[in-house]
């Protein structure tokens, strides 16, 4: 007899209170988050999603209970239960044997099915929390100094209004000398910002089931070599892949060293009627917020850089207002009250004129240190025996805020150590509940990040993989897990120079990275 999965879905009816609609919950959920591939530059999370109907009809739980059930799923509906509109929190878990959470999100979306005598059932789709970075603009984060991976995340995550539902960060491998010197403040998603961050660690960032947000360091799963699952022929799909597209064997790596002035005594964004630029108009009282100036290089025609140890602007010196557009007249810059919010790539003006006229500001700018990101470095290795064998497979990775050479090429050769070679990879496998326990034990315990072991006799498959992505279905009580894999080492021990065991290269150990 099947495992019947025993379904709770809660609603965020009140700000940290959830309720649970189970009981109105309609056969057919499916849910689905995580990393979407498997291969070398895969390696951060894009939205996950949950889709599920509502019985908005008069078999409700509203109508059981002898209120009037139709329209209790409708937003703006007289009998609608309150709370419920797009943005509340949402979460899908299953409590038979531990509570294990499928999904952790809020609504995005509400289709109410009309017809007094059609289906009365309400469509629901979630997000999780990776659209909230994906549409949140990074704004105001000054640029990052000799920071690791995990602690720009931190501070990134403290200009967000939604916060994930917890945290697990590693400690990063590397420290930045500067990091998010070129994300544009006006324009760059949050989702972007952290992926050139984690590229630059070159390691991975996701969500799990339960909402927490996970970061993993470009040493952790050389180091996690404990499979948390067996599927020996236990699977019900399995997408094995032997394909020169899956061959990483020429890989080109890119470092970004920094030039930053000596001096915060650099102009990185002015405008000045000296240089032919219309002045701002103040009108009295005139409260101006809207001004944005992206830092510019000087030297080099005002190209795009980042700016640190930003000055405060002097009166008289970085800003000037007169009573004439062109200067002349009365000195109001005592009037002028001028914040600005230092970002990694540009300023916000906030500006005040408090005099009882009109003033032209005929003068405003910004000095700092300018950071130029002008010589990058490109570290290329192949593996002259695949290219050989399987011709040129070129892939490339920026590590934007990565400035050791080093370090890219310990990462580089780590990759082509699991991508060199032809093999069956094992890309995506699905499981499903019923007598197997293992089987159903395993699918409450697997998750984004997971080492597990596959082995099928038809493909001869044998090997070791990661878990990158979910999905999971749920019908007739019945749930599908198919997890997006990505490829683990074979050797379980990494090289130790004169330590018996792990200082044989190629033998029992491979080169590893830090």
């Amino acid at each position: 007899m099947a495992f019947v999965i025993q379904t709770v879905v809660e609603l965020e009816l009140a700000p940290s209170t959830w309720t649970n609609v189970s009981v109105d919950v309609l056969d057919g959920i499916s849910a689905q988050y995580g990393i979407t591939g498997g291969k070398p530059t895969d390696r951060v999370a894009s939205t996950g999603t949950l889709r599920l109907r509502l019985m908005n009809g008069a078999w409700n739980a509203a109508g059981q209970s002898g209120k009037l059930g139709q329209g209790h799923y409708s937003p703006g509906h007289a009998q609608v239960v309150q709370g419920f509109d797009i943005g509340i929190g949402i979460r899908w878990r299953q409590d038979r044997v531990v509570a294990r959470y499928f999904f952790t999100g809020r609504i995005a979306s509400i289709t109410v099915v009309p017809g007094r005598y059609g289906a009365q059932e309400t469509l629901i789709e979630a997000v999780d929390w990776m659209d909230e970075a994906a549409t949140q603009t990074l704004s105001g984060i000054p640029t990052q100094l000799a920071q690791r991976a995990d602690q720009i995340l931190v501070t990134a995550l403290a200009s967000v209004t939604l916060q994930p539902t917890a945290t697990d960060f590693d400690t990063g491998d590397s420290t930045f000398a500067y990091a998010l010197d070129t994300a544009q403040d006006e324009s760059t998603r949050l989702l972007q910002a952290l992926a050139a961050v984690i590229m630059s660690e070159a390691g991975y960032l996701y969500l799990l089931g339960d909402g927490t947000l996970v970061f993993e360091s470009r040493t952790a799963r050389a180091l996690n070599v404990t499979s948390v699952a067996t599927f020996i022929d236990t699977m019900h799909g399995l997408t094995v892949s032997r394909s020169r597209d899956d061959l990483v064997n020429v890989m080109q790596t890119t470092v970004h060293p920094r030039r930053v002035d000596a001096a915060a005594t650099t102009i990185l964004w002015s405008r000045d009627i000296a240089d032919d630029e219309e002045p701002i108009e103040m009108a009295a009282g005139a409260v101006v917020d809207t001004i944005f100036g992206a830092y510019g290089d000087p030297a080099n025609n005002r190209a795009r850089c980042g700016g640190t140890d930003m000055q405060a602007p002097v009166s008289g010196t970085d800003y000037h207002m007169f009573a004439n557009a062109d200067g002349s007249g009365a000195n109001l810059v005592a009037n002028l009250t001028v914040t600005p919010a230092f970002g990694s790539n540009g300023v916000r003006w906030a500006l005040t004129n408090g005099g009882a006229g009109t003033g032209y500001i005929t003068r405003l700018r910004c000095l700092g240190k300018g950071i130029y990101d002008r010589a990058p470095v490109m570290v290329e290795i192949q593996d002259a025996t695949s290219v050989t064998a399987f011709g040129r497979r070129l892939t490339q990775l920026d590590m934007a805020y990565q400035d050791d050479t080093n370090a890219a090429v310990g990462f580089t050769e780590a990759m082509l150590n699991l991508y060199r070679t032809a093999g069956s990879y094992p890309r995506t496998v699905s499981v499903m509940t019923g007598p197997d326990a293992a089987v159903t034990a395993a699918i409450l315990v697997v998750d984004v990040g997971s080492r597990i072991t596959i082995v099928e006799t038809v493909t001869g498959v044998s090997a070791d993989v990661f878990v990158q992505g979910c999905a999971y279905t749920l019908e007739q009580g019945v749930m599908r897990a198919t997890w997006t894999l990505a490829p683990a080492d074979g050797f379980t021990s990494y090289w130790q120079l004169g330590t018996a065991g792990v200082s044989e290269l190629d033998d029992t150990t491979v080169l590893g990275y830090g």
